[in-house]
């Protein structure tokens, strides 16, 4: 008797133990028990500062992160670093190819190093607006940009952006390219982007970021081209009194994969993915032009700068002309596409 009694509690505390445990188990949004792992976080990171913890790249990190864990149930996420903790945009491209890093998103300029398909965006005034722009990147030829990075080790993800980009100006207004020649630009270190300047007359001078404020304090250089973000995140009202909206350029981001990792993954692990990194896009591209525009406005209504809004860009568009009439032959299939997207 003594025996059974024991058995008997012995298997009541088994079963109360296994009654306990369902009880904590994780519950996914349909309300099926789900259970309990471990999230795998992915290091990633960006080049930029922030701005009261704000800026588009920081944004569409925190976006996927939100969207990736919601759609896999916690089993993915993003560790996240900005500053260039990391490196460079060039190094983390570099890293994601070889494997150090499983996922990277940075401008569209930076992956033309590895497949020139991505000088496509950074050719001046191809974009004509956030729609068209919009159009482009969810259409085929959006598709097939990413597409491409296959050949190299990545997987494209999704396009999300940084927004269109402006000049700024120290006391003189520059409101034509007439007035741009001979002027010290400072432009990203981009081959396209130097030779649009350089194509509209100006002196294209590319310089790292953390050096151009000095560089236009000390009149190195006479202006620069950046979102409408940088004109407060990095203090340009301080030495830049004019914002000319010259829209010249489009920047996407793209949401990138390293690709022996994400083959090594399940189908429905694959899918959500990119679910999670096409709805983060979306948010993202809302939340830049938000961040954009009011930067703008503050730089305008606090900080006392100029804006020259009524810029003829029909100028700027021929003066650019040459610039496609040199690579027609190597993109001109491309940019028709393009423009049979305006709405």
């Amino acid at each position: 008797m003594k025996r059974f009694l024991a058995l008997l509690l012995a298997t009541l505390m088994v079963m109360t133990l296994a009654a306990c445990g369902d009880s904590n188990a994780p519950v996914t949004e349909n309300g099926s028990e789900s259970q309990d792992v471990q999230t795998e976080l992915w290091v990633t990171g960006i080049s930029a500062n922030l701005y009261n913890g704000e800026h588009p790249f920081y944004q569409a990190m925190v976006y996927f992160d939100e969207e990736l864990r919601a759609r896999t149930n916690n089993k993915y996420g993003l560790d996240m670093y900005v500053s260039a903790q990391l490196g460079s945009d060039t190094e983390m491209v570099d890293g994601v190819m070889n494997g150090t890093y499983k996922f990277i998103l940075t401008s569209s300029g930076y992956f033309a190093n590895v497949d020139d398909i991505f000088n496509i965006f950074d050719f001046p005034y191809l974009m004509e607006s956030y729609d068209h722009a919009h159009t482009v990147l969810d259409s085929d030829i959006g598709d097939e940009i990413l597409a491409s990075l296959s050949d190299y080790g990545m997987v494209g993800l999704a396009w999300g952006e940084s927004g269109f980009r402006n000049l700024t100006s120290g006391k003189t207004p520059y409101l034509t390219p007439d007035a741009l020649k001979g002027v010290k630009v400072r432009t990203m270190d981009i081959p396209m982007h130097i030779e649009a300047f350089n194509t509209l007359g100006a002196n294209a001078t590319p310089t790292a970021w953390a050096e151009t404020f000095t560089a236009l304090q000390q009149g190195t250089i006479d202006c620069q081209e950046n979102l409408n973000m940088a004109l407060v995140s990095s203090n340009l009202y301080e030495v830049q009194k004019n914002v000319m909206i010259t829209e010249h350029l489009y920047t996407p981001i793209a949401y990138v994969m390293n690709k022996d990792y994400f083959d090594s993954l399940s189908a429905e692990d694959q899918a959500a993915i990119r679910e999670a990194a096409v709805a983060a896009a979306e948010r993202q591209r809302t939340e830049a032009k938000r961040q954009n525009d009011n930067a703008l406005d503050e730089a305008e209504n606090t900080y006392g700068m100029t804006v020259y809004r009524d810029i003829d860009k029909s100028l700027w568009i021929d003066a650019v002309q040459p610039m496609y009439d040199k690579y027609d032959s190597q993109y001109g299939d491309y940019f028709a596409r393009i423009k049979a997207l305006v709405g």
